[in-house]
């Protein structure tokens, strides 16, 4: 429990839209990812799923979060 600490205290910063929340946010993710893939195939059972499941759900965070990125540097840049 005390592993989502980090992630809660930066969900509001988040949830407002503020880049440097988003930026330490992504920075972490890898970690939670990678805890995730070493726990699902060392864990066995519901516990092995669990941590497969977390996984797969930070892996998507971080795609989601780096084409967030993407589609605002290229908005930044293309003149409307």
């Amino acid at each position: 429990m005390l592993k989502a600490l980090p992630l809660l205290a930066l969900t509001p910063g988040v949830a407002q839209g503020r880049s440097r929340a988003r930026q330490w946010t992504l920075l972490l993710l890898p970690w939670y990812a990678g805890e995730g893939v070493v726990r699902a195939l060392s864990d066995s059972g519901r516990q092995g799923l669990c941590a497969g499941a977390a996984a797969t759900l930070a892996l998507a965070a971080l795609a989601a979060g780096l084409g967030w990125f993407r589609a605002q540097r290229r908005a930044l840049r293309s003149p409307v």
